[in-house]
């Protein structure tokens, strides 16, 4: 089976840098699962640790991403690249995205990589998901590159309360064999980026002895994600950064 599946386990690092007034930087050990979402029935069958659409130890649900729980993973994400004008050949649609783990799971940011017959990247669609519950999806096509693999795209979502007068957003990503990499900066008013995050990681084959090596590795890494958002929310709090409310015209995130 591993011989075969594209899907993989990416370990590595997470990293966000704030410039500014009050900088602040962090960086944390982080997985992410990149799986073709074709493969996912075979390895919901095959791993015992692994479950599509039911329980397990660790879990992709349908239901967890915008558009998805109708339609399926595949045709949520082929539906925003058709709508934003992209009519080049699809073959595989890869998730770059963190699993549910015992259950529970929080996504910052999760990615559709859609590729072609040769697996040359054709876009990317970026969903991106706030503390409040909402969630928005990006397209990141030819339609707005900016440069090899780079993309920038309006801000159209309401984020953080502590990101203030942002304007755009610039996404690079490199897919080497066996590596996978985003990069972001938010854009100022005048261009200007004031802050940067970044995830990679390299390849391990997805095997229950995998998941069973993350599990004591980075035990509920979800959660602790989530944990880690309000802890530095609130330490950027005590530092002197206003706290922003969604304006009140602002629904996208509801």
């Amino acid at each position: 089976m591993t011989a075969a599946m594209r899907s993989a386990v990416y370990v590595g690092r997470v990293a966000h840098v704030r410039t500014g007034a009050v900088a602040h930087r962090l960086a944390h050990p982080l997985f992410f699962f990149g799986v073709d979402v074709d493969e996912l029935p075979a390895l919901s069958a095959r791993l015992r640790l692994f479950a599509h659409n039911r329980s397990a130890l660790f879990a992709v649900r349908d239901r967890d991403y915008a558009g998805a729980a109708a339609a399926g993973l595949r045709d949520a994400a082929l539906e925003v690249a058709r709508r934003g004008g992209v009519t080049a050949p699809i073959a595989r649609v890869e998730l770059l995205t963190q699993p549910r783990v015992a259950g529970f799971v929080f996504n910052p940011v999760s990615f559709y990589l859609c590729r072609d017959d040769g697996d040359d990247l054709v876009c990317a669609v970026a969903e991106v998901a706030n503390t409040y519950g909402g969630r928005h999806r990006y397209l990141l096509w030819d339609g707005n590159r900016v440069g090899a693999h780079t993309y920038r795209t309006d801000k159209a979502f309401y984020v953080s309360p502590y990101v203030h007068d942002a304007a755009a957003y610039e996404w690079r990503f490199r897919l080497g064999p066996g590596r996978r990499a985003v990069a972001m900066r938010v854009l100022d008013r005048d261009g200007r980026p004031f802050f940067r995050a970044a995830m990679a990681g390299r390849a391990r084959t997805l095997t229950d002895a995998t998941l069973g090596w993350l599990s004591l590795r980075y035990p509920l890494q979800p959660a602790r994600v989530l944990l880690s958002i309000h802890a530095r929310a609130w330490r950027l709090r005590r530092r002197g950064i206003e706290h922003r409310p969604p304006p009140p015209e602002d629904t996208a995130w509801r």
